[in-house]
């Protein structure tokens, strides 16, 4: 006698293949390509966000002003001597160094050509740019800002600045380390505004050396007029910008 065949078998097998492809088709669905899209996309704005922040934090940490406190080691390839500044092979003293970061620093002039002209310099001493790191490059530019800024409120006249960099003994540096001039600019300041470049082509951190220099075809500013400052003088200067760049915004 032949066995009746069970219809147990195919009532299942129908409920597990529509439930099969119910699930294949949301997997597949336009509203769930769009909510794994959409998830992706969130999470790429939070790491990027974090990024943003991480990026943001490290800017601030190359261009805030470190005490002189952490800068008390003998290291000279990166221009420093129990807190003074080296630059080239003349020592800053640190009452003279106004903003300080892990790579860069600034102090006041010697022989300034206008008032508040300053110096920006990498704590690594080279003569070119080009031979600074990524890091080193971007600090520098970072603090030159960060002073200009400090500059502007310290002479509310100031309506320019001539930001130069010499890079190389052939473009007029007078000390074989990269730094960049930073000179608050007003109306009137120079009698023809180019002389202003015969004057950076003119200077030089001592008299002896800028007599040195071969004398350009243009007027340039009576040495009379740039003589050495007193130590005093320059560490009072020093100590106005500092107090401006650690003045709460």
């Amino acid at each position: 006698m032949q066995k009746q065949r069970s219809n147990f078998f195919f009532p299942l097998s129908s409920s597990f293949l529509f439930l099969l492809l119910a699930c294949f088709a949301t997997a597949f669905s336009p509203s769930s390509k769009l909510l794994g899209a959409a998830t992706s996309v969130s999470a790429a704005t939070a790491d990027n966000a974090n990024n943003m922040a991480n990026t943001d934090s490290n800017e601030n940490n190359n261009n805030s002003c470190e005490s002189d406190n952490n800068n008390n080691n003998n290291n000279t390839s990166t221009g420093s001597i129990n807190g003074d500044m080296l630059f080239g092979k003349f020592v800053i003293p640190s009452a003279s160094v106004f903003c300080r970061s892990a790579r860069a620093a600034a102090f006041v002039n010697l022989r300034p050509i206008v008032p508040g002209h300053v110096l920006v310099v990498p704590k690594t001493i080279v003569s070119h740019m080009a031979d600074l790191d990524t890091e080193d490059y971007l600090a520098l530019w970072s603090m030159v800002r960060v002073v200009q800024s400090a500059l502007q409120e310290a002479y509310p006249d100031t309506t320019a600045f001539n930001v130069a960099v010499q890079d190389g003994r052939a473009a007029g540096q007078s000390v074989p380390h990269v730094h960049v001039h930073i000179l608050p600019r007003s109306q009137g300041d120079f009698e023809q505004n180019d002389d202003v470049y015969d004057a950076l082509e003119a200077w030089a951190p001592t008299e002896a050396m800028a007599a040195a220099k071969t004398p350009t075809d243009m007027a340039v500013p009576d040495d009379a007029d740039r003589i050495d400052r007193t130590v005093q003088a320059m560490a009072d200067e020093a100590s106005m910008y500092r107090r401006l760049l650690e003045a709460p915004e």
